[in-house]
């Protein structure tokens, strides 16, 4: 029969000879034949649970006379990773996404016109480049993702198609490293 056990904050991951998983590992439900006494314990792994917070409506609404605009984002306090395991945030100029990520849009201007910028994220200049280009923001170990923490994002428009990086989209991607 299929285990029927739970725990908290976990997902059961299969059978184990052994309690640290060092012996032999059997699936759940999986059929055996033993010659001797044997005691299998439960293999757990820490289930991942992080929410990300964005901006109202997942925009940064840049002020058309001063054209810049800004948010926070970050990871919610009490959010949980894998210890072994580091969420890294990143940003991705253009309409691509990785659908191995979590990933939001933040359009930084009106009618879809390719606009020049200058991202920052924590007051220091980043630049995801031209189209599909990417870049990292910020890596956070378990400690710092239960933790929780909320960053300034910003990004300053200048006039539409001149010379520059284009895009008309940032895309934010969240994932597990």
């Amino acid at each position: 029969n299929a285990n029927s056990f739970t725990r908290t904050g976990y997902t059961f991951s299969g059978w184990n000879t052994k309690a640290d998983g060092s012996g032999t590992a059997y699936a759940d439900n999986a059929s055996l034949t033993l010659t001797e006494d044997t005691t299998l314990y439960a293999q757990w792994v820490l289930a991942t649970d992080y929410t990300i917070l964005l901006p109202d409506g997942d925009n940064i609404d840049v002020d058309p006379e001063t054209k810049i605009g800004s948010a926070q984002i970050g990871i919610q306090a009490g959010s949980v990773v894998p210890e072994e395991k580091q969420l890294q945030m990143s940003v991705n100029a253009g309409r691509h996404y990785d659908d191995a990520a979590q990933c939001y849009r933040l359009c930084n201007n009106t009618g879809g016109q390719l606009l020049f910028y200058v991202l920052a994220y924590k007051g220091n200049e980043v630049n995801p480049g031209a189209s599909g280009d990417t870049v990292v923001l910020e890596t956070a170990d378990s400690d710092t993702v239960f933790a929780g923490f909320q960053n300034r994002v910003s990004v300053t428009v200048g006039t539409a198609r001149t010379a520059g990086r284009y895009t008309d989209t940032l895309t934010f991607c969240f994932a597990l490293v």
